[in-house]
């Protein structure tokens, strides 16, 4: 009896170090395998998908020139406005209106600063942001706006035929003159789509 007591403690012993071992060996492998960069994986892609605005980033301002909605080519609606800060004046594009509209409607007739978070620079333009559903407009405090609201419209800037050559593509540009369609005939491109030839004529060259 005393023989048998003493061989089933070491046969327990070496099925638990061999058990260990085995559950040691998987989680290295795992950790190993784990750390190890898929080769489907590509750095850039993975940078440019997680590269959006920082939450940090903030637009301090007045917010001035409130567009009525309006529908895109894709039938999406959208509205603008113009937040006037302290150096510069950046425009916003909004695509949630029924979110975001009567909010930021009431902060331009009230002239009181806001603070705009969660946004999205758009791509190409300089000074124009994206407004979407995550994004924040909230009352700024007085204390953090060290400027005054300016009381005059703020105009687009305004640019003459003669500088057609100068403009970036897909920058947003706004050209005053007449129009003149003449005896042309309105053409169907699509449902709901048609296409006028006309001429813009321009005074001041």
């Amino acid at each position: 009896m005393s023989k048998s007591n003493k061989s089933t403690p070491k046969k327990v012993s070496r099925s638990t170090t061999t058990i260990s071992q085995d559950k040691l060996e998987f989680q290295s492998s795992f950790a190993t395998t784990s750390r190890a960069p898929s080769p489907m994986t590509s750095p850039v892609a993975s940078q440019v998908k997680s590269s959006p605005v920082p939450s940090n980033n903030t637009v301090l301002g007045y917010i001035k020139n409130v567009s009525p909605i309006m529908i895109n080519a894709k039938k999406s609606e959208y509205f603008t406005f113009n937040i006037q800060e302290k150096c510069k004046t950046t425009k916003a594009l909004c695509f949630s209106p029924k979110k975001h509209k009567m909010n930021v409607e009431r902060k331009a007739e009230s002239g009181t600063p806001c603070k705009v978070t969660k946004y999205a620079p758009h791509a190409q333009e300089e000074n124009v942001i994206w407004i979407n559903a995550c994004t924040r407009i909230d009352d700024a405090q007085e204390t953090t706006v060290h400027f005054a609201p300016n009381d005059a419209p703020i105009d687009p800037q305004v640019c003459s035929t003669t500088n057609i050559d100068n403009i970036k593509p897909h920058q947003s540009i706004t050209i005053r003159g007449y129009l003149m369609f003449g005896d042309a005939q309105t053409e169907e491109i699509k449902l709901n789509l048609v296409k006028k030839d006309g001429y813009l004529i321009d005074e001041n060259g």
